[in-house]
């Protein structure tokens, strides 16, 4: 019986890391292909998604053939041989339009005898908490984020449960405690019927900024009053990677607020992972009011942050002392140049 399984990858819930660990995958019974990338977004969303996100753009040919070679691409994967395939996004949680769904099941059921999903589910403080987090490295929050950070479990996979049956989404709480051998890789690799060993875990992927790094960068994004961050900031990114100690928490209060709007959802999801999710930590250590306290904190940050960069990036140059302005004349120092100097080079000073 061969089957198609889908990874509905849930964004903050290990997906980056678990598609970084398949690349490249294959057995004699099951198949990782390649259609681009460590995941499979791309194929997937100029197949089936309609209103394709900018980032996936631009499209010479046009959408329409766009969506025929992306589709075709697809199911050579599928034919080109008879094991089993293995797909995964974050996009396919967001596959909300029975249609979008409905499209890509039209490709896979005439080439498989089942299709199965799953997908892991993280526990709302801790998504909204890490959704912050990652939407703070390129871009200004708002002040009052969370209602629109919540993750909206039905919403996300009630359209699957719908199209496969519920008998063939298997919902998983992303809980490390509970994984097979307390690994992420090992619990995903008994579901899906790979090898132990099979998975190895890859260089650290999406790894989170501490609070301090976060807050400063709250501080760029302010003074800059929307404008992008501009040349250099990806290479900023890696050079704040180690700035501060502080894991990023908001104390439970503001984020329940937003989580009791949301009760029924949250059953829904316990529901159907037949479990509770896990408590928060206890002490999760130094935590923030809100979302302006954490920008506050930033301001403050001046003398340790010149500190780091006269340390990491010694021939940044800011024109004065302070958040952003240290941060600016980092970004400015790592902009990529012509040549060949790296950025290992240029962070060493050498």
């Amino acid at each position: 019986m061969r089957t198609l399984i889908l990874h509905l990858g849930m964004n903050k819930a290990g997906s980056s890391t678990l598609q970084a660990a398949l690349q490249g995958t294959e057995t004699a019974t099951l198949r990782y292909p390649d259609l681009g990338g460590t995941g499979h977004a791309h194929a997937l969303v100029m197949a089936y998604m309609e209103g394709t996100p900018p980032r996936f753009g631009p499209m010479p040919g046009g959408r329409e053939a766009t969506r025929v070679a992306a589709r075709e691409r697809i199911v050579a994967a599928y034919e080109a041989d008879d094991r089993d395939v293995l797909l995964s996004s974050e996009y396919l949680s967001i596959f909300r339009d029975p249609a979008e769904i409905e499209a890509l099941l039209a490709d896979a059921r005439p080439r498989f005898d089942r299709i199965r999903a799953l997908a892991y589910l993280r526990e709302p403080q801790a998504y909204m908490t890490s959704t912050l987090q990652q939407a703070a490295r390129h871009n200004d929050v708002p002040d009052d984020p969370f209602e629109r950070m919540y993750p909206r479990y039905r919403p996300r996979f009630h359209p699957w449960m719908k199209a496969l049956g519920k008998e063939a989404l298997d919902l998983v709480c992303f809980d490390r405690a509970a994984f097979a051998q307390g690994d992420l890789l090992v619990d995903f690799a008994q579901r899906v019927g790979l090898p132990e060993g099979t998975l190895r875990a890859a260089r650290p992927v999406n790894e989170s900024l501490t609070a301090e790094a976060v807050a400063v960068l709250l501080c760029r994004h302010r003074a800059r009053a929307g404008r992008a961050p501009g040349r250099g900031h990806g290479e900023l990114l890696q050079a704040l990677a180690g700035f501060g100690e502080t894991r990023l928490a908001f104390v439970p209060a503001l984020l329940d607020k937003t989580i009791a709007t949301r009760a029924r959802d949250v059953a829904w999801a316990e529901v159907h992972m037949g479990r509770a999710f896990p408590p928060p930590p206890a002490d999760r250590g130094r935590s923030w009011p809100d979302v302006p306290a954490l920008r506050a904190y930033g301001e403050t940050l001046a003398e340790p942050l010149l500190a780091w960069q006269r340390r990491t990036v010694p021939d940044a140059r800011p024109p004065t002392d302070t958040v952003p302005d240290i941060i600016d004349a980092m970004a400015h120092a790592l902009a990529p140049r012509r040549g060949p100097l790296s950025l290992v080079r240029r962070v060493l000073g050498r």
